[in-house]
């Protein structure tokens, strides 16, 4: 068996869109990396994009999982308008 070619995805936009875009390329072998901009910084901000119920029973019923959907979020990078960049955690 041949070994995947792995390719790298830009996606600008964090938004619901832009996180499905990275889950579907990650799905076909890609490392993907999200975008957002903000005018401040970037915070975490009370739940974020959460699964309601009634998603997780239909995954359930697909034979899937939550977490087979889900996008592993490991750190933040915050590109200034002037050039710089800042690299930090993100929050667990």
């Amino acid at each position: 068996m041949q070994p995947r070619n792995v390719f790298k995805a830009l996606i600008i936009g964090g938004s619901v869109g832009g996180l499905a875009a990275a889950h579907d390329m990650r799905a076909v072998g890609a490392v993907a990396a999200v975008y957002e901009r903000s005018a401040g910084g970037m915070e975490a901000r009370g739940a974020g994009i959460v699964m309601q119920p009634e998603v997780e029973s239909l995954l359930v019923r697909l034979g899937m999982s939550a977490r087979s959907v889900g996008v592993e979020l490991s750190e933040r990078q915050q590109l200034h308008v002037h050039g710089g960049a800042t690299r930090y955690e993100a929050p667990s």
